[in-house]
């Protein structure tokens, strides 16, 4: 009799298919990202377009171009640097009387086009996260409770570990998130925990019945309860209604932690070592694909929320630039000076490659420290 025995893949073909799994999840997060950029270019396209203004040329990815098409005047192309894109809208006035250019239109619209590729990201964050919640589902601990903090207000209150916590002050939770956002809510008084327990029979050590207990504490303001989670996990799926406003509930909260982080950064409250660039964002972008479709959709929903911050700053070269510029046309009643314009130009650009390569230095810092 034979028996056959497989060792464990070692040696250069484990590395090497290590090395392409790696880059089959990095090309997931190119496309990925490319796409936060297709809907963000489309958005300028579209709200041109209700504007009569024709698109010349629209690229998804920068520098030369590797193919493309040309439908209905625009020419649609993808080129060879998978980072950002552009539309290239009508400018002259050298146009038909059916249509219009950006010189034309009324500065309220020129403002609209310029606000809705930004805003185009904000609302493809509302449908990632939609998308999370209501289809793709996603997984939280369960209200398992696997350590109890010595003298913390949970100890003292009576809790153990393996408690399961099936309400908070008669609201029904059934995950750990709903737990902790039922405390923030109801925490600051009295609060009556029911709780499920296992029970053992007596002398055998095996479980033999489960009790539900009532269980009050009062924890001072801003005072932790010292419970930890069990590892067990849960995966969840909302209904469309209610997926719709954890959505929104969701990018309230992603929307103040970068605005925060933005002000801290233009008040120096924020060190710049926590600027992130492109490269170290397709290495996350990379994990997030091997982690799953969810982990991959909610951090492009992250990364969809900053874009819509980051065009907004009032540089020449960024959507929020040209708002501001627009805007100032419209209260002096005549467009900048050429010179002026180039001033700010040349200054904008030199921030933004400022920016660019302080990023770039924090990834490489952070690959080579990982």
């Amino acid at each position: 009799m034979q028996f056959a025995i497989s060792a464990p893949e070692t040696g250069p073909g484990k590395g090497l298919s290590e090395a392409m799994r790696y880059l089959l999840h990095l090309l997931e997060a190119i496309l990925a990202v490319n796409l936060l950029v297709l809907v963000h270019e489309m958005g300028h396209l579209l709200v041109a377009r209700l504007f009569r203004v024709p698109s010349l040329k629209f690229s998804i990815g920068l520098g030369p171009r590797l193919f493309g098409i040309k439908f209905k005047g625009t020419e649609y192309s993808l080129a060879s640097v998978p980072i950002g894109g552009f539309v290239q809208l009508a400018q002259g006035h050298d146009h038909d009387s059916g249509t219009s250019c950006m010189d034309c239109v009324s500065p309220w619209k020129r403002i609209l086009i310029y606000f809705a590729g930004p805003a185009a990201n904000l609302l493809f964050v509302v449908l990632l996260f939609w998308l999370v919640y209501s289809v793709i589902g996603y997984r939280d601990h369960e209200p398992v409770v696997a350590v109890v903090e010595p003298e913390s207000p949970a100890a003292l209150a009576g809790i153990e570990p393996e408690d399961r916590i099936l309400q908070v002050n008669g609201k029904r939770v059934i995950t750990w998130s709903q737990l902790v956002l039922a405390f923030e809510t109801d925490g600051r008084g009295p609060v009556t925990l029911v709780v499920q327990r296992r029970g053992r029979q007596e002398g055998s050590g095996t479980e033999d019945s489960q009790a539900t207990l009532f269980v009050s504490l009062s924890p001072q303001a801003h005072e932790s309860l010292g419970i930890r989670p069990a590892e067990q996990m849960i995966r969840l799926r909302l209904g469309p209604a209610h997926a719709i406003r954890k959505s929104l509930n969701k990018l309230w909260l992603v929307s103040g932690l970068l605005a925060d982080s933005l002000i801290g950064l233009v008040t120096a409250k924020v060190s710049p070592s926590e600027l992130v660039g492109p490269i170290y964002l397709f290495h996350l972008s990379s994990q997030a694909a091997s982690a799953g479709p969810a982990a991959l959709v909610y951090l492009l929903a992250f990364i969809s929320a900053s874009l819509f911050f980051f065009n907004l700053l009032p540089l020449p070269l960024l959507d929020g630039g040209q708002i501001l510029l627009t805007f100032l046309q419209r209260v002096l009643n005549r467009p900048l000076g050429d010179r002026s314009l180039r001033l700010l130009m040349h200054a904008s650009l030199f921030w933004l490659l400022l920016i660019l390569a302080s990023a770039t230095l924090n990834d490489l810092v952070r690959l080579l420290a990982s």
